[in-house]
């Protein structure tokens, strides 16, 4: 049977949140988010601010600023991340200095926030396609984190990190979650263990916040989230869920995206919504139709550059119009429509993340 976007009365959702943040502009040109204590440093006249993972993201003064993808930073230098079976993780486990240069890059535009690069880190694709062992596999992901651990440490300014997990469509690498079809053939069972394997590993880094992203369809995120709360230690940490979208009004997999935010706003333990790997035209539409059954809840959204994706070629179409800067134009708009996290994905540069670190410390409130 084809999925429709039709939701049963019967579905039942399990709580998850997601990183709560407050922001507060400073005068260095970085976007500044989180509750604070506010230091005047001798002779400069800057403020630390320390932050903290407690608050609501309803308490956000000013919008935060993720980071962008981290996929085309690497083949901006030089490195072929269509090449293997892990896409950009490869890196991740053969030239970790590299990855650490990626978010020291989006740090240095602006990001408050920074993604692991672990999207692509499946533990099953790394034993058929590299002969790794599950530890190796599981040390391999830690190695990622630690890079984006290492570059948020060394930042002048405080930056968290948040530990991604793909959807299960990153085993099967054909592009299905542009579609999310492979749910309807897909053994549930199989599902469950991708996920319970990658959210394991994820754990075992310590993080606090966590990031399903790229999910097609409710049907993927409710068994992601059965599983994220069949984990030990899963109450004390942050996870957000995020869709992406094939228009203004739907998800990949035919969801209806307001009905998605109705259902899931609707319970207590929901912090936050996200759209991300979206064309950036649709960020404001998808919004403004969620906003007013979202119950209040705060927005994550982190769109990519625009150009579709071609699952067949496994590659950008590159001739379509340049629709970034309606989703900068928008930045008001969605702030005013509770989103309270800006970001990017796919093909989102530092010059980007630089771009919006500028629009949201300009932005009147």
């Amino acid at each position: 049977m084809s999925h429709t976007g039709t939701f049963p009365d019967n579905v039942g959702f399990f709580s998850f949140s997601i990183c709560s943040v407050q922001q507060q502009a400073m005068n260095v040109g970085v976007s500044q988010c989180g509750p604070s204590i506010m230091i005047e440093t001798e002779g400069t006249g800057s403020v630390v601010h320390n932050l903290k993972s407690t608050m609501d993201l309803n308490q956000l003064e000013r919008p935060c600023v993720l980071d962008g993808g981290h996929g085309t930073a690497l083949e901006q230098m030089g490195i072929d991340v269509n090449a293997n079976a892990l896409w950009s993780f490869d890196t991740a486990i053969d030239n970790p200095a590299a990855c650490f240069t990626v978010h020291k890059g989006f740090i240095d535009a602006g990001a408050r926030f920074i993604m692991s690069n672990t999207y692509h880190g499946s533990i099953e694709v790394m034993m058929k396609s590299r002969g790794m062992s599950e530890e190796a596999a599981i040390k391999a992901i830690a190695q990622a984190v630690d890079m984006a651990k290492k570059a948020a440490e060394e930042a002048s300014h405080k930056v968290h990190v948040a530990g991604s997990i793909g959807p299960y469509a990153i085993v099967l690498r054909d592009g299905s979650e542009y579609s999310g079809t492979y749910m309807d053939t897909v053994p549930r069972k199989a599902v469950e263990q991708y996920y319970k394997a990658q959210m394991k590993a994820m754990l075992s880094t310590g993080l606090d916040w966590y990031a399903l992203e790229t999910i097609p369809r409710l049907d993927e995120a409710m068994v992601a989230l059965e599983v994220w709360n069949s984990l030990d230690g899963t109450n004390e940490k942050k996870l957000w869920v995020s869709f992406s979208c094939k228009d203004h009004e739907t998800t990949n997999g035919n969801d209806p995206f307001h009905k998605v935010v109705e259902h899931i706003s609707a319970h207590s333990a929901v912090s936050a919504i996200g759209i991300n790997c979206t064309s950036p035209q649709y960020i404001a539409p998808l919004i403004q139709a969620a906003a007013p059954v979202a119950r209040g809840k705060p927005f994550v959204v982190y769109p990519n550059h625009g150009e579709p994706y071609d699952a067949l070629k496994h590659q950008f179409n590159y001739s379509q119009d340049d629709t970034f800067p309606q989703y900068l134009k928008d930045i008001p708009f969605l702030w005013k429509h509770n989103v309270r996290l800006f970001g990017g994905c796919c093909r989102v540069k530092n010059e980007h993340i630089e771009r919006i670190t500028s629009i949201v410390n300009a932005l009147e409130i």
